[in-house]
C-alpha cells in the first residue's frame, strides 16, 4: 500500500484537496506510471534531459540580451530550464504537477514532458549546421533521443480526492502556507493553479484519458482508456 493509499484509507480524518486534479502527459509513459506509479520515475533524471539542454543551448548563436530576435522567449526559457532557475513556470523540472483546471492540463498534455517538449524546440530554433551538431549530441543521450523522435501522444490523468498534505504550492512552501492560500480564494481561482504532488500513487487509482483536440483554442475530446 503506497502512502498515498494510506492516506485515503485514513481520509475521515484527512483533509482532502477541495477539487479534482489533472495531469496532463504522455501516452509514451503509461507503461512506467502502470509499473511505478505516478511520480514513481522521475523521467528528466532518467533520461538527463537538462544535461542535454545545457549542453544544446550552447550550441545555438543566441544573444539573451537580442529582445528582438523572435527566437528570444522560446531560448529563454530553455535556458532557464537548463540551469533550473525559478521562472513564472514551474518550480523544478522532473515534479510532478496537477491543476484544477481539466482544459489546462489537457492543453499541456501536447507538449508533455515540458523539458522534453524544450529539446525539441532547440532543434527547431536552431540554424542548420546548428541542428546538425546538436543531432550528434542528442545521439549521446539515447532514451531521450527515442523518446522526442516519438510522435505527440497526449492523454490526461484524473486524481481524486487526494489529501491536502500531499500537495504544495507551483513553487515550493509548506502545506500550512497552501493551505492558507486556498482558504483565501474562491474555487474557481484555485481551478486555475497549478500544484506540485509530493507522493507517489498507484496506476489503479488513476483514471486515464486519450486528449484530442486542438492546445491554442483549448477544444478538447476524450477517451476513457
Amino acid at each position: 500500500m503506497t502512502a498515498f493509499e494510506k492516506a485515503k484509507f485514513m481520509q475521515t480524518t484527512k483533509q482532502l484537496f477541495p477539487l479534482d486534479l489533472w495531469h496532463g502527459t504522455s501516452a509514451h509513459l503509461l507503461d512506467s506510471i502502470k509499473e511505478f506509479g505516478l511520480g514513481g520515475v522521475n523521467v528528466v533524471l532518467q533520461t538527463k534531459v537538462l544535461d542535454f539542454l545545457e549542453e544544446a543551448i550552447k550550441l545555438v548563436r543566441f544573444d539573451p540580451d537580442e529582445y528582438t530576435d523572435p527566437r528570444h522567449a522560446i531560448l529563454s526559457i530553455i535556458r532557464h530550464a537548463a540551469d533550473q532557475r525559478v521562472t513564472a513556470m514551474n518550480w523544478r523540472h522532473g515534479g510532478v504537477y496537477v491543476t484544477g483546471s481539466k482544459e489546462k492540463a489537457s492543453s499541456y498534455a501536447f507538449r508533455a514532458p515540458e523539458s522534453f517538449d524544450f529539446a525539441k524546440q532547440i532543434l527547431k530554433n536552431s540554424a542548420p549546421d546548428e541542428v546538425e551538431v546538436i543531432r550528434d549530441l542528442l545521439g549521446s543521450y539515447r532514451e531521450l533521443s527515442n523518446f522526442i523522435d516519438k510522435p505527440v501522444a497526449p492523454v490526461l490523468v484524473k486524481i481524486s480526492q487526494i489529501p491536502l498534505e500531499y500537495i504544495r504550492a507551483e513553487h515550493g512552501g509548506s502545506a500550512q502556507e497552501l493551505h492558507q492560500f486556498l482558504k483565501a480564494l474562491p474555487k474557481e481561482i484555485i481551478k486555475q493553479q497549478a500544484f506540485e504532488m509530493q507522493t507517489v500513487i498507484s496506476f489503479d487509482q488513476l483514471e486515464i484519458f486519450e486528449v484530442s483536440g486542438d492546445p491554442d483554442t483549448r477544444e478538447f475530446s476524450y477517451s476513457r482508456l
